[in-house]
C-alpha cells in the first residue's frame, strides 16, 4: 500500500486534519473523524521525529551517494 504514511507526512507539511480526512476518504473510501487523525498523529509524532533525527549509516555520513536513476551518465 503506497500511501500508508500519507497523513503523517501531510500533517507535517501543514495539511489540516479535515483535509487529511478527505484525502483518506478519496484514497481508501473510508470514513474517519478529524479527532482520530489528530490522536494517531499525536501518538506517532515522537517516533517520526526520532526517525528523522536518527544517525546516518557510515556509508552516508559526509560523503557522496550515487543514486541509480536508470539514466545513462
Amino acid at each position: 500500500m503506497p500511501h500508508t504514511l500519507t497523513y503523517p507526512r501531510s500533517y507535517a507539511k501543514g495539511q489540516t486534519t479535515t483535509e487529511i480526512v478527505e484525502s483518506i476518504k478519496e484514497l481508501y473510501d473510508v470514513d474517519i473523524s478529524s479527532s482520530l487523525v489528530a490522536r494517531v498523529t499525536d501518538n506517532i509524532l515522537e517516533d517520526i521525529t526520532a526517525w528523522q533525527n536518527r544517525p546516518l549509516s557510515r556509508h552516508l555520513r559526509g560523503g557522496r551517494c550515487r543514486v541509480n536513476t536508470g539514466r545513462l551518465l
